[in-house]
């Protein structure tokens, strides 16, 4: 069973798109959480680390997962992609379970 989490982060106009996929492992009945961030570029490597290193002791804390089982992946979008990636990934999801707010995503309103 694959489950999909969202979470979503607007901080000085950068908006951020993580999905947490946890395939459950026929090993020792380890979940191994991946958690991919879509941003449109502008962080820097630093905030983008720092934000990783954030969201992987909130999945450890929140979900019991040792840290050495969740990995952290960061994928960058120009802001003309940044609409592609809202309504793919975003837009009348139901497995978004914390929803941005704004539902343009060329306007961010």
């Amino acid at each position: 069973m694959i489950y999909f989490i969202h979470y979503c982060v607007n901080d000085d106009n950068s908006h951020y798109l993580a999905t947490i996929l946890t395939p459950d492992s026929k090993q020792e009945g380890i979940n191994m959480p991946h958690v991919v961030i879509k941003t449109i570029s502008g962080p820097s490597q630093k905030q983008l680390q720092d934000a990783s290193e954030q969201i992987a002791a909130i999945v450890n804390k929140a979900m019991g997962k040792p840290e050495k089982y969740i990995s952290v992946s960061v994928e960058e979008y120009s802001f003309a992609e940044w609409e592609g990636v809202y309504n793919e990934f975003v837009k009348d999801k139901d497995n978004v379970l914390v929803k941005p707010g704004y539902s343009n995503p060329k306007t961010f309103e």
